[in-house]
């Protein structure tokens, strides 16, 4: 008997890594920024869109941030847990498979 193949290309379930509708776009609003002059000469001549890429990155960094600030103030929750299954272990070892 012929085992069924999956063919469905694996792009179509990959995710940008946020679980949900998607990020409605919020207002924009103009800001001043300082950039070197030989950085911004280049970004131009790339045809980069500044603003986008100021958005992608203060997004990325802000992320990064709130979980850095999480994860200080969670540490003793978190150092707790681990001594415990440290101690303890995980009630489902047995059932893995790995």
């Amino acid at each position: 008997m012929k085992k069924k193949q999956f063919r469905e290309s694996p792009e179509r379930f990959q995710h940008g890594g946020r679980i949900g509708q998607p990020a409605k776009p919020g207002r924009k609003r103009a800001v001043n920024v300082t950039v070197a002059e030989d950085v911004l000469a280049e970004a131009k001549r790339l045809k980069m869109n500044l603003s986008q890429v100021l958005e992608d990155e203060l997004r990325k960094r802000v992320t990064e941030e709130k979980t850095r600030r999480w994860q200080e103030e969670n540490r003793e929750a978190i150092d707790a847990h681990n001594r415990f299954i440290e101690k303890h272990g995980i009630w489902s070892e047995k059932y893995r498979s790995w």
